[in-house]
């Protein structure tokens, strides 16, 4: 029987990013708990995180919504790449926003 990448003990590059993920968010939630940072400063960390990965999922969306080979006949025209490609900029926009207005 032969076994597919998702039922594999070996790691691929989707299973190494997962756990990367799973990594940075376990110590997002406990590294501040350990040095003592109040409950307010927790949730600023973990928002952070969450708007700086934002840019990079819409990314990663819009290139698998253009590839054909995954997407078949559902992959995006170039009206809907135009839309995908404002929305993604407003996302970085409120990305770099947050950022700026917390962290300089």
């Amino acid at each position: 029987m032969e076994t597919d990448d998702t039922t594999a003990f070996g790691l691929s590059p989707v299973k190494i990013t997962a756990i990367g993920l799973l990594i940075i968010g376990w110590l997002t939630a406990v590294v501040p708990v350990v040095l003592g940072a109040s409950a307010i400063d927790t949730i600023i960390i973990a928002a952070t995180f969450a708007i700086i990965g934002l840019p990079y999922f819409g990314y990663m969306i819009i290139r698998i919504a253009n590839d054909e080979s995954i997407m078949e006949e559902y992959s995006n025209t170039m009206t809907r790449n135009i839309l995908a490609i404002l929305g993604y900029l407003v996302t970085v926009g409120i990305a770099l926003n947050y950022l700026y207005q917390n962290f300089i």
